[in-house]
């Protein structure tokens, strides 16, 4: 009787366990041609996480009327170069006071300032993060703060582009 390595059974078992994980934000799309204006909102690549996922939701049902929206994972700049887009959305997670986020800092620099609204997540409610003269958008990974995350994102997207008034 042949008998399969242990080694490759745990191997199998930790491919399926952590290959179920979700650490990316689900792709999504949503075309509003009539707005003009282009929103991405972002999370680092292997940041992903459900409290994400669930503030790019809260963001994509208040904005899809006013904006042509793209979810996605970022990994570097080099991923927006073929795309136009009026405002990003970056969400990241602190990493030791942010010290090791250095793909976020990387993309930061890259892209133009004016354009980018950065959110950090952390375990302290407390922290606050300021790089390349933007202020991050901070707040503890919980469900109860998710909606105050997505209305701090929205109030600095209806700063970059006020929503218009209904004409009566």
């Amino acid at each position: 009787m042949r008998r399969i390595p242990y080694f490759l059974v745990s191997i199998l078992i930790l491919t399926i366990l952590f290959g179920c994980s979700s650490d990316y934000l689900d792709f999504k799309k949503v075309n509003n041609r009539e707005s003009g204006k282009t929103l991405i909102i972002s999370a680092i690549v292997g940041k992903g996480t459900p409290y994400k996922q669930e503030i790019a939701n809260k963001l994509v049902e208040k904005l899809k009327d006013r904006f042509t929206i793209e979810v996605m994972n970022l990994r570097s700049a080099s991923d927006l170069e073929r795309k136009e887009y009026d405002a990003i959305v970056i969400m990241d997670s602190c990493e030791a006071w942010m010290f090791f986020n250095s793909r976020i800092k990387r993309i930061m620099k890259a892209l133009p300032a004016e354009k980018q609204i950065i959110v950090v997540t952390a375990e302290d409610q407390e922290f606050e993060w300021t790089y390349n003269g933007l202020d991050a958008i901070t707040g503890a990974s919980t469900d109860d703060d998710s909606d105050k995350i997505a209305e701090r994102i929205l109030a600095q997207i209806d700063k970059k582009f006020p929503p218009k008034r209904p004409r009566y």
